[in-house]
């Protein structure tokens, strides 16, 4: 009978400890799996960090200096900027001779005591209604719902109100080059 009773004894303890060992197993089993979806994902979000430049690893950061040099507005902004004395110069910014103006207007702002130039690109939504068309421009224009400009017209804007009215690419290109001067 002892030697039933030690076989009993010795079969219950092989079941508690296969019982641990199984809990043992599977509790490294979730520790496994949890670290491999951990590395996992940030091996992932890593390798497209890199892809996008959120993380340069080879470059050096070079720190650049941003100058705005040209000041685009809306034509519905003509009047209400905050300096006394200013240019607004409208054009279709897609027409070719609008570089050369583009040009001669950053040539005057590089000068050291001058006023500020804004562009308004009269191809976008915003300022069709501005553009006169058909119909003559109104170089009298004192207010925004008077503005009627073909493009390119350049407006001296002097205290909220024009003072200086010039159409036409050559005009403006010899006007602009004599405030350069």
């Amino acid at each position: 009978m002892k030697a039933k009773q030690i076989k009993k004894e010795n079969k219950n303890k092989k079941k508690l400890v296969m019982g641990t060992e199984t809990k043992s197993v599977e509790t490294s089993r979730v520790i496994l799996i949890s670290v491999v979806v951990l590395v996992t994902f940030f091996a992932v979000y890593f390798v497209t960090a890199i892809v996008t430049g959120e993380i340069k690893l080879w470059e050096k950061e070079t720190k650049v200096d941003t100058v705005i040099q040209n000041q685009e507005i809306l034509a519905g902004e003509t009047f209400v900027k905050s300096e006394k004395t200013y240019y607004v110069l409208y054009m279709n910014f897609t027409d070719l001779k609008a570089s050369p103006l583009i040009a001669a207007a950053d040539i005057y702002s590089k000068k050291t005591n001058h006023n500020m130039v804004y562009f308004v690109d009269m191809e976008k939504g915003f300022n069709l209604s501005y553009v006169a068309g058909e119909l003559p421009s109104n170089s009298a224009a004192q207010k925004i719902d008077e503005l009627k400009v073909k493009a390119p017209t350049i407006i001296k804007v002097e205290n909220k109100k024009a003072v200086s009215y010039i159409e036409g690419y050559e005009e403006i290109d010899k006007y602009l080059t004599e405030l350069s001067k």
